[in-house]
C-alpha cells in the first residue's frame, strides 16, 4: 500500500478492525503512526471524561441587581410623597398675594372702563348705526323663506331694545 491511511481507517484500527496490509503500513509509516497515537490519546481522553461521575455543581442563587430590587421601594416612596403633597395642596390652597390681588383689581377696573368707553354711547349713535334691514335679511336667509309679519315685528322690537 503506497498511500497513507485516512483518519477513519486509523479509528477503526484502534477499535480492532483493519487488515494485515493496513497494520504493516502503520508500522512502516511514521506519519500514520503519529496520527494513530494522537487519535488514540484523544479517544482515551474522551472515554475518561465520559466515565467520570459528574461533579456536584452547586448553583448560587440568582440575585437581582440592586436597581431592580430597590425599584418597588422607590416607586412606593415617590407615590407617598405625591400623595402627601397633593393632599396638602387640597387642604391649604395657595392664596394669591396682595400684589396679585391689587393687579387683578386694577385690571378689572381698566377693562370695565374700556368696555364702557366702547359700548356706552351717550349720543345714541347705536340706534342709527344698526339697520334692521341687513339683520332681517340674515334672519330670512337662516329661515330659508320670507319672514312673516309677526317675525318682522318681533325682530324690530329686539333691534329697538338692543339700541336702547
Amino acid at each position: 500500500m503506497t498511500r497513507c491511511l485516512n483518519d477513519r481507517n486509523l479509528f477503526l484500527m484502534n477499535e480492532g478492525d483493519g487488515d494485515k496490509e493496513q497494520h504493516s503500513h502503520l508500522e512502516s509509516c511514521p506519519s500514520c503512526a503519529q496520527r494513530y497515537h494522537r487519535i488514540t490519546a484523544d479517544l482515551q481522553f474522551i472515554r475518561n471524561t465520559l466515565q467520570k461521575a459528574p461533579a456536584s455543581i452547586r448553583l448560587a442563587p440568582l440575585r437581582m441587581p440592586i436597581l431592580y430590587r430597590s425599584l418597588p421601594i422607590a416607586v412606593a416612596l415617590l407615590f407617598g410623597i405625591a400623595l402627601v403633597w397633593g393632599e396638602s395642596r387640597l387642604l391649604n390652597p395657595i392664596s394669591p398675594s396682595s400684589t396679585e390681588l391689587n393687579f387683578n383689581h386694577d385690571l378689572t377696573q381698566f377693562l370695565d372702563q374700556v368696555s364702557d368707553a366702547l359700548f356706552t354711547n351717550p349720543n345714541d349713535r347705536d340706534a342709527r348705526a344698526i339697520s334692521p334691514d341687513p339683520d332681517l335679511d340674515s334672519v330670512q336667509a337662516a329661515l330659508g323663506q320670507d319672514c312673516s309679519s309677526e317675525c318682522r315685528e318681533l325682530f324690530a322690537s329686539l333691534v329697538q331694545e338692543r339700541s336702547r
